[in-house]
């Protein structure tokens, strides 16, 4: 599931809830910045593999842009090999039966679009084999 949840503070126990009905998840556009991920990650559900990317702001005075969350449930995650972490793009993989799934969430945002989809292709050089993959994600 891909979620945009901005504002993720004001979220209330039905939200954090009803995350736990999915298997994996990336929400995007948290706003989340590095001082709120302590609280945050006392948010988020147990019996998951979290991974924040951390909003960033364009200046001193704006609010903070982006962010993204990635869960997977804690017994089918699988991880994923050491790659250089790209700014608005996470993966992770997940074990689905006798398949392996890896899962891509991609935050775009300014039409910056053909840049994302030439770092993805260079990203995606050397995943092994036999895994499928899912990308989805928010085009702002």
């Amino acid at each position: 599931m891909f979620w945009n949840v901005a504002g993720l503070g004001k979220k209330d126990r039905e939200f954090w809830d009803n995350l736990k009905r999915w298997d994996a998840m990336v929400l995007m556009e948290t706003w989340v910045e590095g001082k709120g991920e302590k609280k945050l990650r006392e948010r988020l559900p147990d019996g998951y593999v979290w991974r924040i990317q951390n909003a960033r702001r364009r200046n001193k005075k704006g609010r903070a842009m982006g962010g993204m969350i990635m869960g997977i449930r804690r017994e089918l995650y699988v991880g994923e090999r050491e790659r250089k972490e790209v700014e608005r793009m996470m993966t992770g993989v997940m074990k689905t039966g006798e398949s392996r799934v890896r899962v891509v969430g991609v935050y775009i945002i300014n039409m910056d679009l053909q840049s994302k989809l030439e770092g993805m292709v260079e990203w995606m050089e050397g995943w092994e084999e036999g895994v499928k993959t899912v990308i989805g994600g928010i085009l702002m």
